[in-house]
């Protein structure tokens, strides 16, 4: 196909969804221009461009493209805009008619029911239909047999990769649900013997209770045994061993529990997302240092698009609520803030985002003055509801900085308390800023949070929201960035965010 034809094809698909934007087109028309001279691609794309739209795009041209992204959440919300899409997600993440799900199914009966929606997922994957997965589902997928590889991997919010995959061979496994020796922990390698051990043991718990009682609960030993499994299985395959550490700790209660981590995701399992002849990585937060823990040192086509939505409907202010802003300042300092800029707009709705123990400090210190409401972990879903139902005006939101959208006047006021920095108490912190990029890391953190925390509430050209910054740590944030990343300072700094920033 020549670059013309492939420019032609994908933009027809295109208009077949729905009339393409202008950064829609200026993305195939990109995608065409380098198809012939890049395995990769990066697509920067904030806001409202319509990524998804893009990837279905590929996927109608080139059948044999697969889709991959963050959540079961997102690969829904892929569902809901094709209806013709297969999701592939894990067992548990299915009705089933004979059970809860069919994770739970399978596991007391040995079987899958007739009609089993997971198989039904599964085996529509494998015959080569449109399919959207998570990252997981894809992994086990690719590594059971089940799914070729695809000629086009696209990766839709690609920002979370690295980290999500990080996490999965990452564990904590407590004294009480395993059994130890001294020496047990001398080095890696008696690391990954401890872990082979572990995991015969407990698998031979598990069929000892099923012996006993064909029906007994054995999630927590199967749960146990797949951690155990993908970490030791991440260990062994990787190259470089220093990517890896453990470390043994005494919770609150004084019960000992076993860290084991990857400073970065392995790279050995990262190449199962680098088999296909072409690889599209799309995000609106798509950094450098996220594309390289992917892709590695394989050079890539990259393009940052500018946002659809017009800059003074999105304006992001900084208004400090102190000279400095630290884990000390106290939950006042920042209530007297929120309560000026309510007074500035009155009548508007607004979020405000913090974490979950400044949040309850908030509400202490603004439930009488506010219509105001906080989440905790368990209730973060039904506030939010509550909250789009305009049940109450002020939400002191906590978890929710990425992957909610808040539309037309539902939020039209977006408070940022804190910018997050990774805890420098935390031993992978520790790790990470250790490496030779790990300044730049950090900093890029911080921005990363601010960047997604202000696109929650103005989601369209249409849509309006201002965003307050109450941390003028930001101005040193940003001044790292462009010291650390020198002339790529601006795929960090992204131009959509510096125009409608305002100091």
């Amino acid at each position: 196909m020549t670059r013309e034809e492939l420019y032609e094809s994908l933009l027809n698909e295109l208009k077949a969804i729905k009339p393409p934007r202008s950064p829609q087109v200026s993305a195939v028309r990109w995608l065409a221009d380098n198809w012939n001279s890049h395995r990769v691609f990066c697509l920067n794309a904030p806001v409202a461009t319509g990524k998804s739209n893009i990837a279905a795009s590929i996927q109608k041209v080139f059948p044999k493209t697969l889709i991959i992204t963050a959540s079961n959440i997102l690969v829904n919300q892929y569902g809901d805009s094709f209806n013709y899409m297969n999701l592939l997600k894990g067992r548990g993440s299915y009705c089933c008619k004979i059970g809860e799900n069919c994770a739970d199914s399978f596991n007391e009966f040995k079987i899958y029911c007739n009609g089993c929606p997971y198989v039904q997922a599964r085996d529509r994957a494998e015959m080569g239909d449109p399919t959207t997965a998570n990252p997981m589902s894809f992994i086990q997928a690719i590594r059971g047999g089940i799914l070729e590889y695809p000629d086009v991997l696209v990766v839709d919010e690609a920002h979370t990769l690295g980290g999500f995959i990080r996490s999965i061979f990452s564990g904590v496994f407590a004294f009480s649900d395993t059994s130890w020796k001294a020496g047990d922990m001398k080095d890696l390698d008696s690391l990954v013997t401890w872990l082979r051990y572990q995991g015969r043991l407990i698998s031979d718990l598990k069929g000892a209770k099923l012996k006993e009682n064909p029906k007994a609960n054995v999630k927590k030993e199967d749960s146990l045994i797949t951690s155990l499994d993908t970490i030791r299985w991440g260990i062994e395959s990787s190259r470089d061993k220093s990517d890896w550490f453990f470390y043994i700790e005494k919770d609150p209660k004084g019960h000992k529990k076993l860290h084991i981590e990857s400073i970065v995701p392995p790279p050995a399992i990262m190449e199962y997302f680098l088999k296909s002849s072409k690889i599209v990585l799309m995000s609106g937060t798509l950094f450098p240092t996220m594309i390289k823990e992917i892709v590695g040192d394989i050079p890539y086509a990259y393009l940052s698009l500018p946002s659809i939505i017009p800059k003074e409907r999105r304006l992001v202010i900084l208004k400090p609520a102190a000279d400095t802003i630290n884990k000390d300042t106290d939950p006042s300092v920042f209530a007297k803030k929120i309560i000026e800029i309510a007074k500035e707009n009155k009548g508007k709705q607004g979020i405000i985002h913090t974490t979950y123990s400044l949040g309850a400090k908030l509400y202490e210190e603004l439930s009488d003055k506010l219509d105001v409401r906080f989440n905790t972990k368990e209730t973060k879903q039904a506030t939010l509801d509550d909250f789009k139902n305009k049940e109450f005006q002020w939400l002191i939101a906590s978890g929710m900085s990425e992957g909610i959208d808040l539309y037309g006047d539902v939020g039209e006021i977006n408070i940022i308390c804190k910018l997050h920095y990774p805890y420098l108490g935390d031993p992978y912190v520790v790790k990470r800023k250790s490496k030779p990029d790990g300044n730049l890391w950090y900093a890029s953190c911080a921005l990363l949070h601010l960047l997604q925390a202000a696109g929650r509430t103005t989601r369209g050209p249409d849509d309006y929201s201002k965003t307050y910054l109450l941390d003028p740590g930001i101005i040193r944030v940003l001044e790292s960035v462009k010291r650390f990343a020198g002339s790529r300072a601006t795929e960090y700094i992204p131009p959509y965010f510096k125009e409608a920033f305002i100091i």
